[in-house]
């Protein structure tokens, strides 16, 4: 399979995905379905390029669909377990008394443009170190697979424990209003976003030592995107919610944002005894 073929198959795979999620969406009246499919069309798109590959796939490629297999259904089935029963999440609801004030074609087109198209496109960059596996694999350099394999897993390990973490605190009545401060949480404020964006990185760089260079450069597309995403779109619509929460400022002076690291020591206000 040519590079640009893989690009192709990629892209209209993608495409065909987000437009029957639309469709669903706009039945259900529900545009947070594409939460629960987000991970689910990364596997669907990985395993179509598998199989359309003429000739036996490069050797990594299966070692890299498993790794996505595996973060795509431990996120879907997370995802639906918390959305399904629910009606549609809460920000999508914003998003819809707002949009639908322009009249219900309005409310169509954007949400196919900022929800499913918006989200498609991320995951056709993101998806990028495989395709281009797929379409442009050479020779391997197994110091840098192993690399790869250790940052994801290590990245694979935040994400679990702190999405337990989280919602082990979530589901206990006592703790409605509180902010989560221990596991994870005591080291980073967003540590499951880390690990995420971690996650991507070891893909990546996998996706680097199986492709010729310079065109394996442009695997590092994947992580960057997705680390923008989590570190300056999706982590600080989280944090608005708790602007007001003397608590959570508390917990933002001591506590780094994004990258784990020891507790600061909280700085002391105006209205605290020196």
């Amino acid at each position: 399979m040519t590079l640009t073929f893989a690009l192709g198959v990629s892209l209209a795979s993608i495409l065909l995905s987000a437009i029957t999620l639309w469709f669903i969406a706009m039945r259900l009246k529900d545009n947070s379905i594409m939460d629960v499919f987000y991970g689910p069309v990364y596997a669907v798109t990985a395993l179509l390029l598998v199989v359309v590959s003429p000739g036996e796939p490069h050797p990594v490629a299966f070692l890299l669909l498993m790794l996505i297999l595996v973060w795509a259904m431990r996120l879907s089935v997370r995802i639906a377990r918390k959305n399904i029963g629910k009606g549609e999440d809460p920000r999508y609801q914003a998003w819809r008394e707002a949009w639908m004030e322009k009249g219900a074609g309005y409310f169509a087109v954007r949400s196919f443009l900022q929800v499913f198209l918006l989200q498609g496109l991320v995951i056709y960059v993101v998806l990028l170190p495989f395709t281009l596996l797929i379409g442009a694999g050479g020779g391997t350099y197994p110091l840098v697979v192993l690399l790869g394999v250790v940052v994801w897993c290590v990245g694979f390990l935040f994400e679990v424990v702190a999405d337990h973490q989280l919602d082990v605190f979530i589901r206990n009545p006592d703790n409605h209003g509180k902010i989560m401060r221990s596991g994870l949480f005591r080291f980073s404020r967003r540590p499951n976003y880390f690990g995420e964006s971690l996650m991507w990185w070891g893909i990546a760089i996998i996706a680097l030592g199986s492709v010729a260079f310079p065109l394996s450069l442009i695997a590092l597309l994947s992580p960057l995107v997705i680390t923008y995403i989590v570190y300056t779109v999706t982590g600080p619509m989280l944090e608005a919610r708790w602007e007001k929460n003397l608590a959570y400022q508390e917990y933002r002076q001591e506590t780094n944002y994004f990258i784990p690291w020891f507790p600061k020591e909280r700085k002391k206000t105006e209205n605290q005894v020196a």
